[in-house]
């Protein structure tokens, strides 16, 4: 009994430096740290998984039933993140924030973006080819215990497919220059006590190719990155208040001013959100929404933009509408950046020479046809008509304008042909149609 005792005594005494990892009581964790990759700044990424994290303790206090809390989070989770983000009170409290950005989270990554505003294109991270098809994904490294706590006081040594990577406390976290996953193939991590056999697994991130195209609905119309300054003093016509600075250097900003997209746009948020959710894998995102677009007109074909272009110097602009060139559609614009090659014209269908593509997509976004239909008109004669209620004369108003059947079918006929187009280039793409709110019957 004295030897067992004396043995035991001998093992609790030895440095920490010695002690040896094991699969039975340690996990290698990791994560892609900038998991959206429209994002250039890791830690402009970081802000929105932090605050879903923060929503998440807020639902997780409510005390729903499992089931229920499950299809709640899956409901709410993008606007709950906006609350957390954008709120004038600290989340879910009655406490103002000490330094609120009255301007929206977006407003600080306006220019911190991979696409290029001026050439229209995702290229601004290297050229659409190394955004398309990245070669490695920065991750964040570290240990877990199972049931144990991890050892502090011992040094660990980090490699990725044998290359040292970091040498630290085991109890740290690992990231930086040079500490990622090579892609497509993954890599082998390890982790040992310096001096000892280490513990190994095998990593690969799943990179998500996901495009968006659509109108106002997707674009985030009415919502830009930057936002409109007002002065606290001037007065039109002594009503409403005049921009601080009244000409084109006080418009709004968009990703895209032409077509008024901006980061606040629900397909962008979605697919923002599905890298937050999932730490092991990286969302490429194309965006081509429009305001504006309908199906031959935005989509298949050039459209007129909402944006206005000044006619002149003078500030109080007479504006024009500017309309796209030829090739100036959203499925171009998507087969320019896809096509390994200039894509070619075919029955005034974009396809890439000889089918080369740099990438497939993995999910198309796609919410179009109001415009078709006249779902804006629609809505705005509603509008006008409640207004008119206790306002003014309802003669004034427009009539409500009722799609037919035969619009319906034209409508439908006209989504089949882009779904079809779309299988033609990216036969392994899962098509998302999003609906639009109900709000007229």
């Amino acid at each position: 009994m004295r030897s067992l005792i004396a043995a035991l005594l001998s093992l609790l005494s030895l440095p920490a430096g010695a002690q040896t990892l094991s699969t039975s009581q340690f996990r290698i964790e990791w994560q892609v740290t900038n998991r959206f990759r429209l994002f250039q700044d890791q830690g402009f990424f970081r802000q929105h998984e932090n605050a879903w994290r923060q929503y998440l303790l807020h639902v997780d206090q409510q005390g729903m039933a499992s089931d229920e809390r499950d299809s709640f989070v899956a409901r709410t989770s993008v606007i709950g993140s906006e609350h957390v983000l954008n709120d004038r009170y600290i989340a879910f409290s009655n406490i103002l924030r000490k330094n609120f950005d009255w301007r929206g989270w977006a407003a600080r990554g306006h220019d911190q973006l991979c696409y290029d505003s001026r050439k229209r294109t995702h290229s601004a991270c290297g050229g659409i080819d190394a955004y398309l098809n990245p070669q490695a994904h920065a991750v964040e490294l570290w240990l877990s215990g199972k049931g144990v706590a991890v050892p502090a006081t011992a040094l660990c040594e980090w490699r990725i497919d044998g290359r040292l990577v970091a040498e630290t406390s085991c109890a740290e976290r690992v990231s930086g220059p040079g500490i990622e996953l090579p892609y497509p193939g993954g890599a082998e991590i390890s982790v040992n006590v310096v001096g000892e056999p280490p513990i190994i697994a095998e990593a690969r991130v799943k990179d998500l190719l996901i495009a968006g195209l659509g109108d106002s609905f997707a674009s985030g119309e009415g919502n830009p990155n930057l936002p409109v300054a007002f002065s606290e003093t001037r007065r039109f016509q002594n009503l409403y208040p005049e921009r601080k600075r009244n000409d084109a250097g006080g418009n709004a900003r968009w990703t895209d001013e032409l077509c008024h997209r901006s980061l606040y746009g629900q397909q962008l948020r979605a697919a923002l959100q599905i890298a937050v959710e999932n730490p092991q894998a990286a969302v490429t995102f194309l965006d081509y929404s429009c305001s504006g677009a309908s199906i031959d007109a935005g989509i298949l074909g050039p459209q007129t933009y909402v944006e206005r272009v000044a006619n002149g110097d003078n500030n109080q602009m007479a504006a024009r509408p500017v309309s796209g060139g030829e090739k100036d559609s959203q499925l171009y614009r998507l087969m320019r950046e896809l096509c390994a090659a200039k894509p070619e014209m075919r029955r005034g269908i974009p396809v890439c020479p000889d089918n080369q593509f740099r990438r497939s997509i993995d999910f198309l976004f796609l919410s179009i046809g109001g415009n078709d239909i006249g779902y804006i008109g629609r809505l705005s004669a509603a509008g006008c008509n409640m207004l008119a209620a206790t306002s003014f004369d309802k003669e004034k108003c427009p009539g409500v304008p009722v799609p037919t059947e035969a619009d319906y079918a034209a409508l439908t006929a006209r989504m089949d042909v882009i779904a079809k187009e779309i299988r033609k280039r990216s036969p392994e793409a899962r098509l998302v149609f999003v609906d639009y709110l109900t709000i007229l019957p």
